[in-house]
C-alpha cells in the first residue's frame, strides 16, 4: 500500500483531531492514504491492525458532509446530546489508554485543555492511591463544572517495602523522567534475586460530579521486576515490569488493555459509569465503529 507521509505521530494530537470530528471517546491515528476505494483522509485504530496490515474494513473515512464510512457501511452518528466527562489527567498516555478502555460507553471524553483548564493540575497529597484519585476527580470536576474521571496508579515492589507506591510519579524527584525513576528502582534492587523481585501495579479510578463523589474502581496486576528496561510501548515503569516472559512495554496496546491494572480498574468502575449514564438517560453507543 502506498501510504503518504502525512501521518500524525502524536497520540494527543490524534485525540484532538477526533475531538474536531466529534469522536471525543475514540483514539485513532490520522493519515492520508491511497487504499482500495479511493484516496482521502482516514482515521485508523492503533489498537487494531498494524499499518502494513490495514484493510478497507479497518479504516474509517470522514466525508465532507460528516458521514462516517466504515468498510461498506455508512452511518451518521449524533454526538451532540451525550454526557461529557472530563478526563482529569495531564498525562497524554493515560488519555490514550482511558479512551480505548472506555470506548462505547456513549459519553464524550473531554481533555482538560478543551475545558479551559490549560496548566491546571492537582497536587497528589493523599497517603493512598484511593485518596489521590478521589482528590483529583473532585478537584477537576469542581474546577470544570462537569463530571470528571481521574486515576492514580503506582508500582509496589515487595523487596522495597512496597515502594515506590503512592509516590511512584515522584519517586526520583518532581522533575524526574520515566528513565530516572526506572534507574532508581533498578539500583535499589541491585543484587536482589529474581525470586525476591515480586511486584504489582495498582490503579484506582474515581468518578466525581461537582461537589459529589460518584464512585471508584480498583485494579491490580502482579509481576516481577526485571534487571533491565525492555520494550518501547507503554510508559512509566512498564519497561521493567515483567508479566511472564515479556515486560508490559513489550505488549501491544491491545494486549496491555486486556490485562493491565488500569484496564481492571476501568472494568471495576464501568458498572458505576453505566449506572450514572443511565441516570442521565443515556446508554452505550451501538453505532460506534467497531474496534478491530
Amino acid at each position: 500500500r502506498d501510504w503518504s507521509s502525512d501521518v500524525c505521530s502524536s497520540d494527543l494530537a490524534c485525540y484532538r483531531l477526533c475531538n474536531l470530528q466529534g469522536w471525543e471517546d475514540l483514539i485513532f491515528t490520522h493519515m492520508s492514504a491511497r487504499v482500495p476505494g479511493g484516496e482521502g483522509h482516514y482515521l485508523i485504530n492503533p489498537y487494531g491492525a498494524l499499518f502494513d496490515e490495514v484493510t478497507a474494513s479497518n479504516l474509517v473515512k470522514i466525508a465532507a458532509d460528516g458521514t462516517i464510512r466504515n468498510g461498506s457501511a455508512t452511518t451518521m452518528i449524533d454526538r451532540s446530546s451525550r454526557p461529557r466527562i472530563l478526563v482529569g489527567t495531564t498525562n497524554p498516555h493515560k488519555v490514550v489508554e482511558l479512551g480505548a478502555l472506555l470506548d462505547g460507553l456513549g459519553c464524550q471524553l473531554v481533555l482538560p485543555t478543551d475545558a479551559g483548564l490549560e496548566g491546571f493540575d492537582v497536587d497528589e497529597t493523599g497517603d493512598t492511591l484511593m485518596a489521590n484519585a478521589i482528590l483529583k476527580a473532585m478537584a477537576f470536576a469542581a474546577r470544570a463544572g462537569m463530571p470528571a474521571l481521574a486515576d492514580d496508579s503506582g508500582l509496589e515492589v515487595d523487596a522495597l517495602g512496597g515502594e515506590p507506591g503512592v509516590r511512584s510519579r515522584r519517586y526520583a524527584g518532581d522533575d524526574a523522567s520515566d528513565a530516572d525513576r526506572i534507574a532508581l528502582v533498578l539500583s535499589k534492587l541491585d543484587g536482589v534475586p529474581v525470586g525476591s523481585r515480586t511486584a504489582r501495579f495498582r490503579s484506582v479510578i474515581a468518578l466525581a460530579e461537582p461537589g459529589r463523589l460518584v464512585g471508584t474502581g480498583t485494579g491490580t496486576v502482579d509481576g516481577v521486576i526485571g534487571d533491565m528496561a525492555r520494550g518501547t510501548n507503554g510508559f512509566g515503569y512498564d519497561p521493567i515490569f515483567l508479566m511472564g516472559d515479556r515486560s508490559m512495554a513489550e505488549l501491544t496496546p491491545a494486549e496491555k488493555n486486556a490485562t493491565s491494572h488500569r484496564s481492571r480498574a476501568v472494568a471495576s468502575i464501568r458498572p458505576i459509569l453505566e449506572a450514572w449514564l443511565s441516570a442521565q438517560g443515556h446508554v452505550g453507543d451501538d453505532a460506534m465503529p467497531p474496534r478491530t
